[in-house]
């Protein structure tokens, strides 16, 4: 009796899983699209950014970065950007600093790294110079 009653229970459990995932996925979905950052530094962005951070913006290549023309794991690009305007604002404290710009610095290498294969991507100028500049500021900053 005990047995039938817990397998009851898994299937009712496994229903209810099947039953709610795709609105669940749906829901994951829409979240992870937007990151955390306020409107006022995302404007700041290139347009291709502006999707991954707001709702609002739709999914189209005016503002996003072709998966097609760059492969995947480019959203590293724009949250770099992020990264070394918020370490800009951080003058007073050396070690947020510091470390928000190396982690910009891993995200333009982790882009330009995921953009290798794509030779016509047309965010690698603008990685390349961001990481650039990240590493001069760096290296600013360290005298």
């Amino acid at each position: 009796m005990a047995t039938k009653r817990a397998f009851s229970r898994r299937l009712l459990v496994l229903g209810l899983v099947l039953f709610t995932l795709p609105t669940a996925a749906a829901i994951a979905g829409e979240l992870a699209k937007v990151y955390h950052a306020p409107a006022s530094d995302v404007m700041t962005l290139p347009r291709y950014c502006w999707a991954q951070y707001l709702l609002e913006i739709p999914d189209t290549p005016e503002f996003t970065i072709s998966r097609d023309l760059c492969g995947v794991g480019t959203n590293h690009m724009c949250d770099g950007l992020l990264q070394v305007r918020r370490a800009k604002k951080q003058w007073s404290d050396a070690a947020e600093r510091n470390g928000l710009l190396y982690g910009a610095k891993g995200s333009f290498e982790y882009t330009l790294t995921a953009i290798r294969d794509f030779p016509n991507c047309p965010i690698r100028g603008d990685a390349q110079k961001a990481l650039a500049d990240v590493k001069q500021l760096m290296l600013m900053l360290k005298r």
